[in-house]
């Protein structure tokens, strides 16, 4: 989308921090971004970009999901850059997940590594069928992603139409849940 995992290309127009060079705006599109592949219904580009086809939009609107964008790609018609309005919270200690090299520039961390099972922080929630990113992107530098987290019906309803691109759907649990064998409820 803007270069790849270890430059941004700056033709790509995103805004960048001056001490790092991290996108400091990870919702950025670039229109003249090509999509090369068009067989996953959702796929992730190397610097982080999350890729959906109509086929996956269609589906969400059908569940009545709202916690997502989805912005055109003009050069890939029937695909869109998939960008989530209300990230999720998620219990980084819980889930054994380091954040390492803070940037004094922009206030990321260019490295966010490991996760054990996801667990959700105490006041954080998610529908059931709705899909929503984690609030810090995991991997290092340009090549950090979001963490996809699905809610259980959504989950089903990707899986019962054989979307491509998903392979699997992490079980997730709330805060208060950990060390029990209690999964995550939808509100």
């Amino acid at each position: 989308m803007i270069g790849s995992c270890d430059e941004v290309d700056p033709s790509s127009g995103v805004p960048t921090c001056s001490t790092c060079g991290y996108r400091t705006d990870p919702d950025f599109t670039n229109p003249g971004f090509r999509l090369r592949r068009r067989r996953l219904d959702l796929s992730c580009c190397y610097d982080g970009a999350v890729i959906v086809s109509d086929r996956f939009r269609a589906l969400h609107a059908s569940l009545g999901g709202r916690n997502l964008r989805f912005v055109d790609l003009p050069k890939a018609p029937g695909f869109y850059h998939l960008t989530c309005i209300t990230p999720v919270a998620l219990d980084y200690a819980a889930m054994g997940t380091q954040c390492l090299r803070l940037c004094a520039g922009c206030g990321r961390h260019l490295d966010v590594v490991g996760c054990g099972t996801i667990v959700l922080a105490r006041d954080a929630a998610l529908a059931d069928h709705e899909l929503a990113f984690s609030d810090r992107y995991f991997g290092s530098h340009n090549e950090a992603i979001p963490l996809l987290i699905c809610g259980e019906r959504l989950a089903k309803a990707l899986a019962d139409a054989g979307v491509a691109g998903i392979d699997t759907c992490e079980p997730v649990m709330r805060q208060d849940a950990v060390g029990t064998l209690e999964g995550l409820e939808s509100p």
